[in-house]
């Protein structure tokens, strides 16, 4: 048996080419895509590169997402601490296991279905045109991330969940302290308190007088069912969200970006809209933001060869497994005219992204709105020198100046 030492996770990604995937996690791919790697805590999990192993893992009847798990594969050194703060929000669907699972999806599936997602293009269209003049109102140099790609799918979800969009920044700067790997955690957990607080008042309001959005109708779905107690509508609250705009947002600026940088794919889209389409996908693929999901194993299971026991956790790169060549022919090349709609940016299974469909059609109807009206748009930073996320759980761009 080897005495080597165990790679270790996280890595991050290198400054001279910020869009590919970790060299390490690549190696590890193209030499075995299932690896025993070391968190920063010392603790070991299986490490999954490969696009055909996640898929089977994803579907696995015999593996959680239970978030309070003792071996959960928390990327952090202190997970014992984090866990007691983003459980508390988390645990919700993501940390839900069937039959729970079920029916408290079963309670939301319809307000995000392909159906309600097209008929809210109207609105959608609405709410870009707003907040695209509110960038050009900002003026050459202005941030695109903070005065658009961010305000743009926040005020989708906050009028669809029936919160006020005025308290954006309010959300903003706590949920940013949740997604960083080197956050204290007693700044998470002020963050977290609040968070909950502003959703705890928000929840009574809306069973008291119940309005027209996704939030009232389910409180009122549930007095038949019971299948979320007050803490969980609480947290459910908190979880959509931050689930409806932080990773949408992302992939709008960094898509942007590229775009920016390679004007040649802007220029592709301007020619022909009909392959937005099939560019979101892409994009959804290339940039897989949301970096990593974490499963544990409850009883023994095969992967790849490898046997995982029970118990055993692990932990699925999707920005190296996006990265599959087996899966998607030159995978590091961005292809908008690309079949990709086999990636799992939204994960795969039972507990994929309930919103993945709204979050198609707000890139696809801001990425071309975007390209219409500001057709001389261009970075104001060298793409060399942008302020990469490299220390977040969800990728993206700190901050992205533009002018046109």
């Amino acid at each position: 048996m080897s005495s080597l030492p165990l790679p270790t996770y996280p890595k991050l990604r290198d400054p001279a080419d910020p869009l590919l995937p970790p060299a390490e996690y690549l190696a590890i791919q193209s030499e075995k895509p299932i690896a025993k790697v070391l968190l920063p805590s010392g603790r070991p999990t299986w490490l999954i590169t490969g696009h055909a192993l996640a898929r089977q893992v994803l579907t696995e009847p015999c593996v959680s997402v239970d978030r309070r798990h003792p071996n959960f594969p928390y990327p952090v050194p202190n997970p014992d601490a984090v866990v007691a703060q983003v459980a508390r929000w988390t645990y919700i669907l993501l940390g839900d296991d069937p039959p729970l699972h079920t029916e408290r999806r079963r309670l939301l599936i319809s307000e995000f279905t392909v159906r309600q997602a097209q008929a809210m293009r109207p609105r959608i269209q609405q709410l870009v045109d707003f907040h695209l003049e509110q960038l050009i109102a900002a003026g050459p140099g202005a941030d695109f991330s903070k005065h658009f790609a961010m305000k743009v799918p926040s005020a989708v979800i906050c009028e669809m969940l029936g919160v006020p969009f005025a308290d954006h920044d309010y959300f903003q700067e706590r949920t940013a302290l949740q997604l960083r790997r080197d956050v204290p955690v007693a700044a998470q957990k002020q963050a977290i308190d609040e968070l909950l607080a502003y959703f705890e008042q928000l929840i009574q309001e809306k069973s008291s007088h119940p309005g027209d959005d996704v939030l009232s109708r389910l409180i009122v779905s549930n007095r038949e069912t019971e299948a979320f107690d007050h803490e969980a509508l609480v947290a459910l609250g908190l979880l959509l969200l931050v689930g409806g705009h932080e990773t949408t947002a992302n992939t709008l600026t960094l898509a942007t970006a590229t775009m920016l940088e390679r004007p040649e794919i802007a220029e592709q889209l301007r020619t022909d809209p009909s392959l937005m389409p099939s560019a979101v996908e892409e994009f959804l693929r290339y940039f897989s933001v949301a970096v990593a999901v974490s499963r544990i194993a409850t009883a023994d299971l095969q992967v790849g060869g490898q046997l995982v026991r029970a118990g055993e956790s692990m932990l699925l790169v999707l920005n190296t497994i996006a990265r599959d060549g087996t899966v998607f022919p030159e995978p590091h090349r961005l292809d908008i005219r690309r079949n990709a709609r086999n990636h799992l940016a939204f994960s795969h299974g039972i507990h994929q992204c309930m919103g993945q469909n709204l979050a198609r059609v707000e890139m696809q109807i801001a990425l071309d709105t975007v390209l219409r009206r500001l057709p001389g748009l261009h970075l104001v930073t060298p793409f060399e020198e942008l302020p990469f996320k490299y220390r977040h759980l969800v990728w993206g761009i700190e901050e992205l100046r533009v002018a046109w």
